[in-house]
């Protein structure tokens, strides 16, 4: 199976996100399937996990309302029998190309919770914005999903999810300590402190 695993997370600090991405797709990769990474990600510092990178814009508005063209052609041209989305903000890249694949998001938070509590802490313009567009969009995106990963059964059984009529698998958020972890942990413990996991 072809699949095109989609993130915006930030891939060049170690982090438990990085190392379980990174082992998700080799564990993939071992039972014989075909995995690319496709990461919109701010900036273009150098990557710990291989991936096909694209500049997400710096503007909040265009980041969810533009569309990726480069980002939909790379991962149109791979040609994935699947998306395998990590959830991220909603956005018309995402919204084109759920359209035309099978995908599966993987749902990391409580989204709504998330950017309420952000809304809580820093209530400005842009806060209040973010929490809006949670609002406004994430129906659309967990409607176009063929079906959810959830890293808990308190996330798999909320309602701001199950709402949606898709079916649902549990698999544990863990991170795997096998030898290529142990390597980029050592890695880390001679790293920046800025750059530690």
């Amino acid at each position: 199976m072809k699949i095109a695993y989609i993130i915006t997370s930030d891939i060049s600090r170690f982090r438990g996100s990085t190392l379980k991405v990174k082992n998700q797709v080799d564990t993939w990769r071992n039972a014989g399937h075909q995995v690319e990474v496709f990461a919109r990600v701010p900036d273009f510092e150098k990557p710990l996990l291989e991936a096909n990178r694209f500049k997400k814009p710096a503007s909040f508005f265009k980041s969810i309302l533009g569309k990726d063209i480069s980002f939909i052609k790379a991962v149109e041209n791979y040609n994935p029998d699947i998306l395998y989305i990590r959830q991220s903000f909603p956005n018309r890249t995402y919204f084109y190309l759920q359209k035309n694949y099978t995908n599966v998001i993987e749902i990391v938070n409580d989204d709504i919770d998330e950017y309420k509590y952000f809304f809580h802490l820093h209530r400005n313009i842009s806060s209040t914005v973010k929490l809006i567009a949670t609002f406004l969009l994430r129906g659309k995106f967990f409607s176009l999903a063929g079906g959810m990963i959830a890293g808990t059964e308190e996330l798999a059984g909320k309602r701001r999810f199950t709402r949606y009529g898709k079916q649902f698998e549990i698999i544990p958020n863990s991170v795997m300590l096998n030898s290529n972890s142990e390597d980029i942990l050592k890695k880390n413990e001679s790293a920046s402190p800025d750059k530690r996991v």
